[in-house]
């Protein structure tokens, strides 16, 4: 019976342990910004078609604009598609701010600078993660705290395997204590 409860006890806890890993990898998805379609990355090409800034900018500083209005459309949430960041909404609006963000920092803004602005214009929504500070400081300190508790489960089961069985094993039972068992089992009957 013993045996029963801890092999029932290692079947529960593998089972919360499996749930967890599997809630630990639908955040880490979920925190993964979407991949951007093709046609919705702000393209060199796309601002070399205006002569005015291709005229400016050298092809390495284009590339990097580029790599940066690309960063800021990952971890911006878009104000046109709910759920979803700048760089994977689909919307022509949000082709249109990416190529706002782009001019912004052609025009000499700080990635920081892009960032308030769109705060200011759009508002607090579009931060694609929460403030480190009150209630969203939570949603930075929880997920660490929940890694270490899941590592101090698995070393707890760890340890509770490796030792196994602390109980000592049942006395041997005499052959005439069998002897009278039978013979009180066959008087009920």
């Amino acid at each position: 019976m013993r045996k029963l409860k801890r092999i029932h006890s290692h079947l529960l806890t593998l089972v919360f342990l499996t749930l967890v890993f599997l809630h630990f990898i639908t955040v880490l998805l979920l925190a993964v910004p979407l991949l951007a379609e093709p046609d919705a990355a702000v393209t060199a090409e796309a601002v070399a078609a205006e002569p005015a800034a291709a005229a400016e900018l050298d092809a390495g500083a284009l590339a990097e604009l580029e790599k940066i209005t690309q960063e800021i459309s990952d971890t911006t949430m878009s104000p046109f598609c709910p759920g979803r960041t700048l760089s994977a909404c689909p919307s022509e609006q949000a082709r249109q701010l990416r190529m706002r963000i782009f001019g912004w920092l052609k025009k000499g803004y700080s990635p920081t600078g892009v960032r308030n602005q769109l705060l200011t214009i759009y508002g607090g929504d579009v931060r694609g993660t929460p403030k480190p500070e009150g209630f969203g400081l939570m949603a930075w300190i929880m997920p660490v705290v929940f890694v270490l508790v899941c590592f101090l489960l698995v070393a707890v089961l760890l340890r509770r395997v490796k030792k196994g069985d602390d109980t000592e094993p049942d006395a041997p039972v005499s052959d005439e204590m069998k002897t009278r068992i039978s013979n009180e089992l066959e008087h009920r009957r």
